[in-house]
Parts: structure tokens; C-alpha cells; sequence
């Protein structure tokens, strides 16, 4: 490297005055890791929800209230009685019993009260480290963007569900996959801020020669897979065809039939 070119620092991640560097910023890792573990968690829970067929299980949204379950017959009766409203309800499990209700119930409101348990892991242990100025600086509008995207990701949620609440028994696939993918970006966000405060300097163990073309290919990969993830959205909240062809089978479909088997294709 010649003596003109300058050399690029990391971004400037000291503490506060007063605050001590080293136990506050691996305490600050651990928690923005176990958030990203309990957004991986999240994300997990929603899939089984998915698969179960339970996310049209609870057709009210009640933040911060909703945490309490139904805790009398009184109150299992009213719940259910909201769900023979719906859709699915009429449409597809009609006959239900309520045993049978209360199984997928748990999973929507497992899905939910962990949603939320994530913004109360965020909020608190952030106000903790600000009151105690062990925050750096420049994480600090970073992690309030964090804490947006999770109020709108509840509410993208909802909007999600509300659709399947109205004269179809399915959720659109649109909002799924916006839903899906708000997961994914606040998921990956947390997980990059993590590793940022954990080794702000760790571009620079990478020879300057090879950084452009070892960032060109993490840009690409990443952006490949969260193009695979989301389209599986696409894919999932479509009625699923029948028969999808292996590769090189003859399969000439048409019409609605035909536009289902190019979300399927392309997924694969």
C-alpha cells in the first residue's frame, strides 16, 4: 500500500465517557445474539403455524393484551365462537370441536406471545445499557430501527391474518411474503449488528486486494438465498398443485394451473 492511499478505519464504536469498554460491549453481544436466536425462534414457530393451519386460529388482535390465554369454558366458548365466523372455520373445518381448535390455538398463540416477548427483549436490556451509557454511540439509532421494523412486523402480521378473515379461507400470498420477509430482514439485521460490535475491525484481517470480490460474492449468495426463502412464501401461500414434474417430465399445464406450476418451478 502506497503512502498516499489512505487507510480506512472502522467506524467509530467507543463507549460513552465514563462507561468501561470491554465488559459492557461483550455484554451488549450476548444480548443482540439472543435476540437474533429468539427472531430464528420466532420464525420457527411461524413455519409450524403455517403447516399446522393455525394461523387463522385467533381472529382478534389485541397487543400486549392477548398474552393471557382463555382461562374458563366461558371464554374457550367465545373464542371459538369467532373462529365458526371465519372462513376457514366454514369453508374448510367446518365440525371442528373445540378439542380440536384448542390444539391449533396454542401454536398462533405461542407464535404471538414469543413476537412480542422479542420486543420486550429488545426494549428493556436497551434502556438498561442507555441509563448505564454502556452503549456505543453509533449503535444506538441502529437499534431503534431494530425496534420499528419489529412494531411494523407485528402489524404487517396482522394485516396478514385480517386477509384470510374476510371471504377466503387462506391468507393472501403477498402479505406472507412481505410478512416472511420483514423475518428475514430484521432476523439478518440483528445477527450483522451482533457480529459488527463483536469485531468492528473484522474487515480488516481480509488482504484490501480481495475485499471487493469477497463482498461481490456475499452480496450474491445472500441475495440468491433470501430470493429462494421468499419465494417459498409465493410458493406456500398458493393452493400447491397435485403433481409438480420431476425434472424433464412433459407438463404443458394452462390457465390458474399453469401460473401455480411457475411458482412452483421457480422455487425449485
Amino acid at each position: 500500500m502506497s503512502q498516499s492511499q489512505p487507510v480506512k478505519s472502522a467506524p467509530d464504536l467507543t463507549l460513552v465517557r465514563g462507561a468501561r469498554a470491554a465488559p459492557a460491549r461483550r455484554a451488549v453481544v450476548i444480548w443482540l445474539f439472543c435476540v437474533a436466536g429468539l427472531c430464528l425462534a420466532v420464525a420457527v414457530i411461524g413455519a409450524i403455524t403455517r403447516l399446522t393451519e393455525s394461523g387463522l386460529s385467533m381472529t382478534e388482535w389485541k397487543p400486549l393484551l392477548q398474552d393471557i390465554p382463555p382461562l374458563s369454558e366461558a371464554a374457550w366458548q367465545r373464542v371459538f365462537a369467532l373462529y365458526q365466523a371465519s372462513p376457514q372455520y366454514q369453508l374448510v373445518t367446518h365440525g371442528m370441536s373445540l378439542e380440536d381448535y384448542q390444539d391449533i390455538f396454542w401454536w398462533e398463540w405461542f407464535h404471538r406471545l414469543l413476537a412480542q416477548l422479542i420486543g420486550a427483549a429488545l426494549a428493556l436490556p436497551f434502556l438498561w445499557f442507555l441509563v448505564r451509557r454502556q452503549l456505543p454511540r453509533r449503535l444506538i439509532p441502529y437499534l431503534v430501527g431494530l425496534f420499528a421494523l419489529g412494531g411494523l412486523q407485528g402489524a404487517l402480521g396482522w394485516a396478514m391474518v385480517a386477509s384470510g378473515l374476510v371471504d377466503r379461507p387462506s391468507v393472501s400470498h403477498y402479505r406472507l411474503a412481505a410478512h416472511l420477509s420483514l423475518a428475514l430482514t430484521i432476523y439478518s439485521f440483528t445477527l450483522w449488528t451482533a457480529f459488527f460490535v463483536a469485531r468492528p475491525r473484522a474487515e480488516q484481517t481480509v488482504p484490501v486486494a480481495l475485499r471487493p470480490a469477497l463482498r461481490r460474492h456475499a452480496i450474491l449468495g445472500l441475495a440468491m438465498l433470501a430470493t429462494t426463502i421468499v419465494w417459498g412464501a409465493f410458493t406456500a401461500g398458493r393452493p400447491a398443485l397435485q403433481h409438480i414434474p420431476a425434472d424433464g417430465e412433459r407438463h404443458c399445464p394452462t390457465g390458474p394451473v399453469r401460473a401455480r406450476s411457475l411458482v412452483d418451478q421457480l422455487h425449485r
